[in-house]
């Protein structure tokens, strides 16, 4: 083993999903949100947007569903 560590994953039914940081970059910037201001929608800090982004750390599933219904229907489905 080379020591390098998957990328985390969701379940979505039976599908492991997997939740690349790149991906919840490219949402947060395509809704013009900061870090700070997606952390503030999500009630999480800045930090876990932060690590998330890089492949730190995953959201738990409650924040995950959010975050899917925010890149559904736009930054309004988080106010």
């Amino acid at each position: 083993p080379s020591g390098r560590r998957s990328p985390p994953e969701s379940r979505a039914g039976d599908q492991a999903v997997p939740l690349a940081g790149g991906r919840i970059r490219a949402i947060r910037q395509r809704l013009g949100l900061s870090q700070i201001e997606l952390a503030g929608l999500l009630g999480v800090s800045n930090v876990t947007v932060n690590r998330w982004e890089h492949d730190k750390a995953r959201p738990g599933p409650a924040t995950w569903q959010r975050r899917l219904r925010a890149e559904r229907l736009g930054v309004a489905a988080l106010r």
